[in-house]
């Protein structure tokens, strides 16, 4: 109901207003009339613009049953000139557009800043970007130049296999063979004392497999002291 009264009070304010001015006009080339001068070329052409001044081509029902967006489009095509997002809302209104929003005005700026179809320009006013092809294809070209969100991501990065799938890269004698056969044959954690007794090897040879094995992946230090077989694995901790 309010909406509807604001648009009967608009709609009579402009009425009024174009009538003052006509008979303004009419009552100066009267007086030129009387003084039997020809009317000058300023004052024809002030007649001349009032009676086809685009913007006052809208009418009660120009907007009638439109949406925001097409309402503004066919407005700034009728006015041919920027206009700001107060008078696009006040004809807007004046035309017939019916709108329950709170801030109206708030809305047709923000349809005229998130649509590309038009242009702000300087004063805070907008035309139609079809004005401006300079324009449209500058806008064009700055957006090509952005990185895609694809591009923008993070590498990928492949984490690393655990260690009882990594493949030895520490080349194993045939005595290294051994002590892991041995140790993955065990249900616990052996030092390497016991692995050199166990396969009769030397001490030293024995310590040098054993480190050998782990840095290969192939076996692990045990919490406890000493090395065990990698879960899993037979004889292991787990399977």
């Amino acid at each position: 109901m309010d909406q509807d009264l604001a648009y009967l009070d608009a709609t009579i304010a402009d009425l009024e207003a174009r009538r003052d001015h006509l008979n303004g006009m009419i009552e100066s080339l009267k007086q030129i009339r009387e003084q039997g001068a020809a009317p000058t070329p300023i004052a024809l052409g002030a007649t001349s613009s009032m009676a086809s001044s685009p913007g006052r081509e809208v009418k009660h029902d120009s907007f009638f049953g439109m949406t925001l967006l097409d309402g503004i489009k066919k407005y700034l095509a009728m006015t041919k000139q920027t206009e700001s997002a107060p008078d696009i809302a006040e004809a807007l209104v004046r035309g017939g557009m019916k709108s329950a929003a709170k801030d109206f005005v708030g809305n047709v700026r923000t349809t005229l800043s998130k649509n590309d179809e038009f242009v702000s320009v300087k004063n805070g006013e907008w035309g139609l970007s079809a004005w401006y092809p300079a324009k449209r294809r500058e806008t064009k070209v700055a957006a090509k130049g952005k990185p895609s969100k694809q591009s923008t991501k993070k590498p990928h990065t492949q984490t690393a296999p655990p260690k009882d799938k990594l493949t030895p890269t520490v080349k194993l004698t045939p005595k290294d063979k051994s002590i892991l056969a041995y140790v993955n044959s065990t249900s616990g954690p052996v030092k390497p004392d016991l692995v050199a007794s166990a396969l009769g090897l030397n001490i030293n040879t024995t310590r040098a497999g054993l480190w050998r094995l782990m840095k290969s992946g192939g076996i692990q230090h045990a919490k406890s002291g000493g090395y065990e077989a990698l879960a899993g694995k037979e004889g292991g901790r787990a399977k």
